[in-house]
């Protein structure tokens, strides 16, 4: 695993190829886990997908995804202060929990083209 610079690591699983530019809409799944294996959420068993521009992802996940191109998969392990922080989100996630989210760019489909000018 690799520190990125916000604090966060990563794996990446599959590098994917052609490039995500900023302005590109991305279609993802996630899981997002708990260290002991506990799933909480998992978007690809509940067949749902989120699709944004790059630049409208969450600094954290817009990182992560970066790392990666088109149908790449990633790991990433986020510390509590990064994630759900000392509240946690019960009754699923404790206080102070490290959280897994493991990330999967299913589609990317060009941003718009800024006018010339």
């Amino acid at each position: 695993m690799k520190r990125a610079s916000l604090g966060y690591y990563y794996l990446i699983v599959d590098k994917g190829t052609g490039k995500i530019k900023n302005n590109d809409t991305v279609a993802v799944t996630m899981r997002e886990s708990l260290p002991n294996g506990k799933v909480i959420n998992d978007m690809s068993k509940k067949g749902s997908v989120l699709a944004l521009p790059l630049n409208q992802f969450p600094p954290l996940f817009k990182s992560a995804i970066s790392q990666v191109n088109n149908h790449g998969e990633l790991r990433i392990v986020v510390p509590p202060e990064l994630a759900y922080g000392e509240k946690g989100s019960m009754p699923d996630i404790p206080p102070n929990s490290t959280m897994i989210y493991d990330i999967k760019v299913v589609d990317v489909s060009p941003g718009a083209k800024k006018p010339a000018g």
